[in-house]
């Protein structure tokens, strides 16, 4: 059975709100969904819970997917959606979670360093919300 044929019937089992099927969507797909959660949260937790409410709206409106295009990318977008959805909502202020540490200078290294991806991204979450989104939009989803 190809692996077309496999999501096909998976969307269906989600779309007849079958427990099982749902579950097999979410051990798909959760572990890549959540790197996606995690460009948009400023920690773990709040990835965690994007993911969560990302799936909910997911299982809601599973209906709504066609199958035109990869099943991933519609799940990916639903997710990317969710998650921007939820920062309008939260309506911060961008200079409210400002960082002194921000401020500070470094000496430039001679030897180039290795970062993670963790790393980087907690890097960027030390930078204004506004400022952190775009980045993440331009730099990381292209």
């Amino acid at each position: 059975m190809s692996e077309i044929q496999t999501y096909d019937q998976l969307i269906e089992r989600c779309k007849a709100w079958d427990r099982s099927g749902q579950e097999e969507l979410y051990r798909l797909f959760s572990r890549d969904l959540w790197k996606v959660c995690m460009l948009y949260a400023t920690d773990k937790d709040e990835a965690s819970d994007f993911l969560h409410d990302a799936f909910m709206h997911i299982f809601k409106n599973i209906q709504s997917y066609q199958q035109k295009g990869s099943l991933e990318g519609w799940l990916r977008r639903v997710t990317v959606n969710h998650c921007l959805q939820t920062l309008r909502k939260k309506k911060k202020n961008p200079f409210a979670e400002f960082n002194e540490n921000l401020l500070s200078v470094e000496e430039p290294h001679e030897e180039e360093e290795q970062f993670s991806f963790e790393q980087v991204l907690s890097q960027i979450n030390l930078l204004p919300q506004k400022a952190a989104l775009v980045l993440k939009l331009y730099a990381i989803e292209g």
